[in-house]
């Protein structure tokens, strides 16, 4: 990478040549512009009205999604307020047999450590 001293002492030399090539850029380049700012005013249009197209597409996707909802809401509701009470039905069910496991195996668990201890 060149230092500041390095280009300080080769731009005097440097700028007469680069001068013309500079010149003819500039003067392509306004040669070019009144074409490219067309292109650009035709690009900016395009895009703003790919963008309102957007826009309404999603809008409407928006609104369609929110009818689904709006429908499915109460039917996902019901499926969930039966599935609690399904639930809810067996763990009621359940409980007796459940408890009475746990008090069988707690029987077990102490007739062992008994055999185990020499108690009886």
């Amino acid at each position: 990478m060149p230092t500041v001293r390095t280009v300080a002492k080769v731009a005097p030399k440097v700028a007469p040549v680069a001068e013309p090539y500079v010149r003819k850029a500039a003067a392509k380049a306004k040669e070019v512009a009144p074409d490219v700012a067309r292109t650009a005013k035709a690009g900016a249009k395009t895009v703003a009205a790919g963008a309102q197209t957007g826009a309404r597409a999603a809008a409407a996707g928006a609104k369609s999604a929110a009818g689904h909802v709006r429908e499915t809401a109460p039917k996902v509701g019901h499926a969930v307020s039966d599935g609690a009470r399904a639930a809810a039905t067996h763990v009621r069910e359940d409980t007796p047999k459940i408890g009475r496991a746990a008090a069988d195996k707690a029987t077990r668990i102490a007739a062992k450590l008994k055999r185990k201890n020499g108690g009886g």
